[in-house]
């Protein structure tokens, strides 16, 4: 009974051994998953983002062309005015217009340039 009861006691002690390494694999394999689900994860918002700096060239032109456009405009319509005679121009009406150009060149600007630093990362 005693070589029983010590081969017993050797079995369930060889199984808290291996129960024991099993969960190290298994938190090992858990960590292991959460990193290639990281690296997945980033993988795919790194795919999705990584035509927009090759457009970049395409969207700064369509800004140069949109402000270009809005100067030409501008330029325009200021040599238009009439600057003899019995002419009378609502100023407030001017401003608003000058005002909505600044604020329109003013976020291009601002959109431009916070895709700088995006650009300067990827080595463009």
């Amino acid at each position: 009974m005693n070589a029983q009861t010590t081969q017993m006691e050797s079995q369930l002690f060889s199984l808290g051994a291996n129960i024991s390494h099993l969960c190290d694999n298994v938190k090992k394999k858990q960590a292991e998953l959460q990193m290639l689900q990281r690296t997945k994860a980033l993988s795919t918002i790194l795919d999705t983002q990584m035509p927009y700096p090759d457009d970049w060239s395409a969207v700064e032109k369509d800004y140069t062309r949109s402000l270009d456009g809005a100067i030409t405009a501008l330029t325009n319509s200021l040599l238009r005015l009439p600057i003899s005679g019995n002419v009378q121009v609502n100023v407030k009406d001017v401003a608003k217009a000058l005002n909505s150009a600044v604020k329109t060149a003013d976020m291009i600007a601002h959109q431009m340039q916070m895709f700088f630093p995006k650009v300067n990362d990827t080595g463009m």
